[in-house]
């Protein structure tokens, strides 16, 4: 299918999540230097238009001057964003106004609290600011570059300019644990599925795995890839896994000088003793963001021209490439839900919505895997039986 919507906002766009089935918030703007540009949160609901088009309305906006989000991570459990703004962090409640009545109240309960549950008439949306902590410490020029949440949702981790991985007790912003991880920015964390480990890949050409309970290093990533000339360095990491699979760490290198006109490559690793298992080339144009989606299956990958890539976790083959799908750099990454509804909204398997700072954030859909009917497979089964029986009969055995 490819790309298959591109939609206009009007700040330049840094970070997106997916909320929901069917509610993504991306965050931007201009930032602090009063140009005009706005700097806003904004929530859209993903409708499905009559010509079976993805429509996007806008049912929340939150100003956030005079600084612009520039990333996300979303609570696990609750409906929280930690919205990195410069130096600090800050948490975003979003809350449910509606007009509570027997009908939207069964909905509720039914959906689990989401917001596709309330009627459009009743609903409403809006942002309420929590708590807020300085996450860098850099002399220059401190800025948060990245912030998530562990699995259970427990801890909310950040790292930055100063080179610092700090874990914060959630939801009161504590600080558990200074880790000194590298000599220059980190650019991408990631935690396992138990909260145990943190991979961080940095600007200083070095990727760790910590343990996150005491901040000791457990490992370093090296990575060489054979008959390639020149020198790589890491881009982004994600573990991921995928039903009945044990986990993987996925990274992701570039050329380390920009002369290197080399391809860039998708790396698996074994996340239990960090050996590399495969990669694989995945183009020459440097890789910005990677996401992973949350059934483990697919990666999305960004790069600074602003092409978009779903590839599969199990071999790393890129299943589909939409080239210049925005006219800037990839900012931001993340798949649609992996349920039902998400599906039956974009009429695909899943979807890739990727943001850019030319103000779009752009839908990047697979095709559907074709569903064989048990009817014709048992026909199928029935004539190979026949065959196989026919020419045994054939040779006389």
């Amino acid at each position: 299918m490819g790309l298959k919507e591109r939609y206009p906002t009007d700040f330049p766009l840094y970070a997106i999540c997916a909320l929901d089935d069917c509610h993504i918030a991306v965050a931007g703007g201009g930032g602090s230097a009063r140009t005009g540009v706005p700097n806003a949160l904004e929530i859209f609901k993903l409708t499905k238009s009559s010509g079976n088009s993805i429509q996007p309305e806008p049912v929340c906006r939150y100003d956030t001057d005079p600084e612009a989000v520039m990333n996300i991570g979303l609570h696990p459990k609750e409906r929280v964003l930690a919205c990195g703004m410069s130096e600090k962090c800050q948490l975003l409640f979003l809350r449910e106004d509606h007009q509570k009545n027997e009908s939207d109240e069964s909905v509720r309960n039914r959906a689990g609290g989401n917001f596709e549950g309330l009627s459009q008439a009743n609903r409403k949306i809006h942002v309420e600011p929590g708590v807020f902590v300085r996450t860098d410490f850099d002399q220059d020029a401190p800025r948060q570059k990245v912030v998530l949440f562990t699995h259970y949702g427990l801890k909310m981790i950040t790292g930055g300019v100063d080179g610092h991985i700090r874990i914060w007790k959630y939801p009161d912003l504590q600080l558990q644990l200074d880790i000194a991880a590298h000599t220059n920015d980190i650019d991408e964390l990631d935690v396992n599925e138990t909260g145990t480990r943190v991979v961080s890949v940095s600007r200083d050409n070095h990727v760790y795995v910590w343990n996150s309970t005491n901040g000791e290093k457990m490992t370093e990533l090296n990575m060489s890839f054979s008959k390639v000339k020149g020198k790589y360095i890491a881009r982004s990491c994600r573990f991921g896994k995928a039903a009945g699979a044990s986990e993987s760490l996925y990274t992701v290198h570039n050329p380390l000088t920009s002369s290197n006109k080399g391809a860039c490559y998708l790396v698996k690793w074994n996340a239990d003793d960090y050996h590399p298992l495969k990669y694989r080339a995945i183009g020459t144009e440097r890789a910005t963001k990677m996401v992973i989606s949350n059934d483990g299956h697919f990666l999305g990958l960004g790069t600074s021209e602003g092409s978009v890539l779903i590839c599969t976790t199990f071999n790393l083959k890129t299943i589909i490439r939409v080239p210049n799908a925005h006219s800037s750099v990839v900012t931001g990454l993340t798949f649609s839900k992996c349920t039902p509804e998400a599906r039956e909204l974009i009429d695909s398997d899943i979807a890739l919505i990727s943001t850019s700072i030319d103000k779009n954030f752009c839908i990047t859909t697979l095709p559907k895997r074709r569903e064989i009917s048990i009817v014709f497979l048992i026909l199928a089964v029935i004539i190979a039986i026949y065959i196989a029986f026919s020419y045994m009969a054939y040779l006389g055995i």
